[in-house]
């Protein structure tokens, strides 16, 4: 059952302010996935402290772990949304965005991530290709390596000069990381397509798995930019860290 079935199924078993509290929040769901506890308590007309023991008393930890069960409501319904324009705009981009990386998630073919570690681990040179946003990204991913004691050299595919460097001294035992998010540029095609001529490795990073990039790889990972840390923490684990000191280092990053 859902938070409001269960609402209804305990409302016998609570006070008159918390049967108040109880019936506003199972009658506006949508309100309920992002008002705060201040502004619940302020419409229902009773103290914070009274909203906190309702959800104590539906069986819940707190007003956040309830307001998470109306989220789940809304993920399910595609007509309870938010009344305000900009909070339902915002609600329907957040909405999208979860469905998804739920949906990434749920597709995901997680030895790819190893197999792509193990890529990077086992390459002479590493060069971190890409354009505007991907650039910028390319560059997040270097500082990243070097977090894992591993240099890479970015190359702007925008600047001819960077990419004849790295064309002339790349070999078999060098590998590309061709970085591709919107919007696509074609620097980063020629140089991903130029690098397996000389055959070099490719690893491709992109949204798009019709990407031009990715049928010049030898591992695409695929999927939103979460997957840039799944590939780092794949990294640890094949350097022989522990599945603790790769979870504390993913919250350090959090943190900075």
């Amino acid at each position: 059952m859902d938070i409001r079935d269960r609402m209804e199924k305990e409302r016998n078993g609570l006070t008159k302010k918390q049967r108040m509290t109880a019936d506003y929040m199972r009658t506006h769901p949508d309100e309920m996935a992002y008002l705060t506890l201040k502004e619940v308590s302020r419409r229902v007309g009773v103290t914070e402290i009274t909203v906190l023991h309702t959800c104590e008393a539906l069986g819940y930890a707190g007003y956040n772990e309830v307001k998470n069960e109306f989220r789940k409501v809304l993920l399910t319904s595609e007509n309870e949304k938010p009344v305000d324009d900009k909070e339902r705009a915002l609600f329907e981009i957040g909405n999208e965005e979860m469905k998804a990386a739920a949906d990434y998630w749920n597709h995901i073919e997680i030895r790819q991530f190893l197999e792509a570690a193990d890529l990077i681990l086992k390459s002479q040179e590493i060069f971190l290709c890409g354009q505007g946003f991907s650039y910028d990204l390319a560059d997040i991913v270097k500082n990243r390596l070097m977090d894992c004691n591993l240099f890479s050299v970015t190359v702007n595919t925008e600047l001819n000069d960077e990419v004849n460097a790295a064309l002339g001294i790349m070999t078999e035992e060098s590998l590309v990381v061709s970085v591709s998010f919107p919007e696509y540029y074609e620097g980063t095609d020629l140089i991903t397509k130029e690098a397996r001529a000389k055959q070099a490795r490719v690893l491709a990073v992109t949204d798009n798995e019709n990407a031009k990039i990715v049928k010049e790889a030898d591992i695409a990972l695929t999927g939103p930019m979460v997957m840039v840390n799944l590939l780092m923490s794949a990294i640890r684990l094949q350097q022989g860290k522990s599945t603790s000191e790769v979870r504390q280092s993913g919250r350090e990053k959090i943190k900075k």
